[in-house]
């Protein structure tokens, strides 16, 4: 940038070489940019056409109090810049701001502060720059930061540090220049910045505007840092409702929450592009995204691979966030699409975000071919919910794109209430995964480890599959295919002709139950007979037998289900009832089970009754082994 540069008096220049500090307007420093005012290092000057619609006051050491209200810009800055003229030399100042208003300014860019902040190696001081308990409001540029922009002498080198705390900003914008239209330089309607590490605590962002990054857009060598900060409102014509960054190289963001972002095209409230070097760019912690909306991809993020050939890929962490109730109108990721990386971590909430369009998919989550995502419940105590996400109004929470690829791993749990679609490649390690629907995952899953389960009850002798077409199921020796639901002896379709099934490590509500497949992928469901085939029930054996397979002929009540599932849990070991098994399940059936299974001494029919529960339960006493069985399972009492 050639700017015309001011004169001095060579008595003054003397005066600053030697260190003196000047705490008032010092006509010492010339603007650059047509800026109305200059200031820095505790100084300032106003120019004269800028003297009705500026007042600067020194109110600490080094630090100023500025007011900027109506200000318009002569040619590119707007009301103040750090960036003085000083006996010829270009000077960077360092600015501190407090208490300050800035409102219905208007400039090319920046209408209310231009800073640079001097780059960390070269000609530049690095200087830092600190912004406290200011207002922002309806500043207005034609080209970008509506409110500020932060730049660096050697462009998008990384240089100083610009921190915004305790500050608001509201109602900034970039708009056409007049019988125009916004382009993708029309950036950043409150702060846009290169070369520049920005810091935001504590702050507010509420109906900024701009064709891309409505509050804030960050290009090449930049960092961003935001904690405990609100963005709520704001829109960008195209991409990033909220926040656009195009090179940023490194992203921190925690305790914000972003509400009722909008975007035109892409992530309603964050569209985060391609990176410089950086190999676990950003970072998102306990945040919320809620009520935000973009047209086609990501109604709150979207991570973007728009340089296929770089090496480094856009890695987006997200840990203990929170997404409801986000949504794209025609397209696809209700909350999140991802072409590149991202990892899903701690604890998590998808509720209600939806997709909708002819090609919609993706009700929570969206991974195109060729991203990679990991979802992981961290530890035992952590899980991670999807319920109520939808696509065109039918369930759906996940949709894996085929040549994506996903990983679920944690010791936690894993809830996919409203299901999991596409053809991608899932590979599971969590320690418990539920997933309410597969019937339109066509890809290949394989079960490394841990419990993965499905809804399937509402398959029994239907001709509904419970895998999408084609799709591969691989159990290994340390997974479990789980069959939620089941309760009585049938036939499943777990796959089309297809697809395949291998591995068989298959478990059920209860271990008295079986099955076996057969190559067209049907699996047939009977008692199994060899938990009790091990002489604990002696001569009562097969009367057993015939018993179970009654129950499992008319299918066991929601009651039996769960008394079979306790005994299971407490005493199936290596594919056997224990003898205190055994005994468990005589008491459980009233002693001899000669009247049928499940008719106990007291009741006639075939289902426990609420009473006679209580009577067998009531106060830890009776039935001993059996009430130790729901006595531990805090049952007891509540039943």
């Amino acid at each position: 940038m050639d700017f015309k540069k001011t004169k001095i008096a060579f008595a003054v220049v003397v005066a600053m070489a030697s260190g003196v500090t000047i705490a008032a307007q010092n006509d010492v420093y010339g603007t650059r940019g047509g800026a109305g005012a200059v200031a820095g290092d505790g100084d300032w000057n106003i120019t004269s056409a800028a003297s009705e619609k500026i007042q600067i006051e020194a109110v600490a050491d080094k630090t100023l109090k500025i007011t900027a209200d109506g200000f318009t810009g002569a040619t590119s800055y707007g009301a103040v810049t750090n960036y003085a003229v000083m006996g010829g030399d270009d000077v960077m100042l360092s600015l501190s701001v407090k208490d300050s208003i800035f409102q219905k300014n208007t400039a090319s860019r920046g209408a209310a502060l231009v800073l640079f902040s001097g780059a960390q190696s070269g000609d530049g001081p690095g200087n830092s720059h600190t912004i406290a308990d200011s207002k922002f409001l309806n500043n207005t540029v034609t080209d970008r930061g509506g409110a500020v922009v932060l730049l660096s002498d050697n462009q998008f080198e990384l240089d100083g540090t610009v921190t915004f705390a305790n500050s608001c900003f509201a109602e900034n914008k970039v708009v056409a220049t007049e019988g125009g239209s916004l382009t993708a330089r029309n950036q950043g309607g409150a702060i846009y910045g290169e070369g520049t590490n920005v810091v935001i605590a504590s702050s507010e962002f509420k109906d900024n505007a701009a064709y891309n990054g409505g509050a804030i857009a960050l290009s090449e060598g930049t960092e961003l840092d935001i904690t405990g900060s609100v963005f709520k409102g704001n829109s960008a014509d195209f991409r990033g409702g909220a926040i656009f960054t195009d090179g940023t190289s490194e992203i921190s963001i925690a305790g914000a929450q972003f509400i009722n972002n909008q975007s035109g095209d892409t992530g309603g409230a964050i569209a985060i592009s391609n990176f410089a070097g950086a190999t676990d760019p950003v970072t998102i912690k306990n945040t919320l995204f809620e009520g935000n909306e973009a047209r086609r991809k990501g109604g709150a993020l979207v991570i973007f691979n728009m340089e296929e050939e770089l090496e480094n890929a856009n890695k987006v962490t997200l840990e203990n966030v929170e997404f409801r109730n986000n949504r794209v109108t025609d397209g696809v990721g209700g909350a999140i699409m991802v072409e590149e990386s991202v990892t899903i971590r701690g604890s998590a909430l998808f509720e209600g975000n939806s997709a909708a369009g002819e090609e919609a998919n993706g009700g929570a989550i969206y991974a195109e071919n060729g991203a990679s995502m990991t979802i992981d419940a961290t530890e035992e105590a952590d899980t991670i919910v999807f319920t109520g996400n939808t696509v065109n109004g039918e369930a759906n929470d996940v949709y894996v794109a085929e040549g994506s690829n996903t990983k679920l791993t944690g010791k936690g749990a894993i809830v996919m209430n409203s299901g999991l679609a596409g053809a991608g490649s899932i590979t599971s390690s969590a320690a418990d995964v539920y997933v309410g629907d597969v019937s339109k995952f066509t890809g290949d899953l394989t079960i490394d480890e841990g419990v993965f389960s499905v809804d399937a009850g509402k398959y029994l002798d239907t001709t509904n599959q419970v895998f999408g077409t084609g799709a591969t199921v691989t159990v290994s020796e340390k997974g479990e295919l789980h069959l939620d639901g089941v309760n009585r002896s049938g036939t499943i379709q777990l796959v089309d002709e297809t697809g395949s099934v291998t591995g068989f490590n298959i478990s059920y509500d209860n271990g008295f139950l079986t099955g076996s497949i057969g190559e067209d992928g049907l699996l047939t469901i009977d008692t199994n007979t060899d938990v009790i085939a091990n002489g604990n029930f002696g001569d009562d054996t097969e009367l057993i037998t015939n018993n179970l397979d009654s129950l499992f002929a008319r299918g066991a009540s929601q009651r039996e289900q769960k008394i079979l599932t306790e005994i299971t849990d407490k005493y199936i070991e290596n594919g056997a009832l224990s003898k205190r098994g055994a005994d468990a399940f005589r008491q459980a059936t009233g002693g001899s089970a000669t009247a049928g299974a499940f008719n106990v001494a007291y009741d006639a029919q075939t289902q426990f009754t609420d009473s006679i529960v209580r009577h067998q339960l009531n106060e830890h006493r009776g039935y001993g082994v059996w009430a130790d069985v729901y006595y531990d399972s805090n049952q007891a009492k509540t039943i």
